[in-house]
């Protein structure tokens, strides 16, 4: 496990373009953290060292988003699922079936279909934020060395 701390977004950014530079084809990262953590933003460099020029926001209100870059982008939000069949009626199986970068915010709702499931891949990543009382955060990255 690799621990970071970052003092800023832009930090927060430059250690999502360090985990999109060392990442391969067919990928799960899961993105933990509370509220405000900076999920999207460490997205945002990750996307960027895609060379994905789009905007990246937060898809929570439609849940999925997809950007192409040198690898395809799945952006994929869970944050107001209440349940796993609700994932799985999305059509997680086509969404997963992509040799691109499948990056999930409130991963830890799902970890049991990406854990021994089906749906694993060889490179799962799980990178957790956390907030700290200074406003820095504390990430950690399991799966992945940067």
């Amino acid at each position: 496990m690799i621990c970071c701390k970052s003092i800023s977004p832009e930090a927060t950014r430059e250690i999502g373009f360090k985990i999109g530079s060392s990442l391969k084809e067919s990928a799960i990262i899961s993105l933990e953290g509370g509220l405000g953590a900076g999920k999207t933003t460490l997205v945002k460099g990750l996307a960027a060292a895609l060379s994905i020029n789009e905007e990246i926001t937060s898809p929570s209100f439609t849940i999925m988003a997809n950007y192409q870059g040198t690898l395809p982008l799945v952006h994929i939000d869970l944050y107001r699922l209440t349940g796993i069949e609700e994932l799985e009626e999305l059509g997680l199986e086509e969404i997963f079936d992509n040799k691109g970068i499948n990056v999930i915010e409130w991963g830890e709702k799902a970890l049991s279909l990406f854990t021994g499931h089906e749906y694993c891949r060889d490179i799962f990543i799980r990178v957790r934020i956390e907030m700290e009382e200074n406003g820095s955060r504390l990430i950690e990255i399991q799966g992945l060395d940067i």
